[in-house]
């Protein structure tokens, strides 16, 4: 058990003792994990994904004393997020199936990709979403500006005001941290 999960479970005892402090705490460290998780499973549509998120976090307060620790809290989560975008499906009248003529389909390009690569791509992305929302906010936050944002190690450093060194010393710890929450993620997956 590592101090990150020691953290969640300190929280997660606060919350269920009525701290509001500690909700606002738990709900800012994995509000836009979540956030970005949903919006892929989503597939990037924003007004779902901010009705979902809301259900999310009202189903989790209603779960909460049934969380456990067996497994990360994020991955508590997104299990419930998983289970609200799913009856999100299953009403008809969110989702309306618009009918194309055999003309448009005609003329889709030959190199559309194959229902099975957007699979393996959708859940590559939702894993790494998973394994970013376990890093430490320092290490999602250096590669957040490295490599989402394509900041240069010197502007990294400037951004979170620490030395060149201190920013390629934190990227280095940070890449290695996300290596290993992937792996773990993928065999959570894997064993799901």
């Amino acid at each position: 058990m590592n101090i990150e999960r020691d953290k969640e479970q300190q929280l997660i005892r606060q919350i269920l003792e009525g701290d509001e402090a500690a909700l606002r705490e738990l709900v800012e460290l994995y509000s836009d994990p979540l956030y970005a998780y949903l919006f892929h499973l989503l597939d990037g549509n924003r007004q779902d994904t901010d009705d979902v998120w809301q259900e999310v976090w009202s189903a989790m307060l209603k779960a909460l004393p049934s969380f456990r620790g067996d497994s990360r809290y994020f991955t508590w989560l997104c299990a419930i997020a998983r289970r609200k975008v799913a009856d999100r499906y299953r009403r008809p009248q969110q989702f309306a199936i618009v009918e194309q003529d055999v003309e448009t389909c005609e003329n889709l390009p030959d190199q559309a990709e194959l229902p099975e690569e957007w699979i393996v791509r959708r859940e590559t992305r939702l894993c790494v979403v998973q394994a970013l929302a376990a890093l430490p906010i320092a290490h999602r936050t250096v590669l957040q500006l490295r490599y989402g944002d394509g900041c240069s190690v010197e502007e990294t450093s400037r951004r979170m005001n620490v030395t060149y060194k201190a920013a390629e010393s934190l990227l280095s710890r940070a890449r290695e941290a996300f290596r290993r929450a992937l792996s773990q993620t993928k065999m959570e997956d894997e064993n799901d």
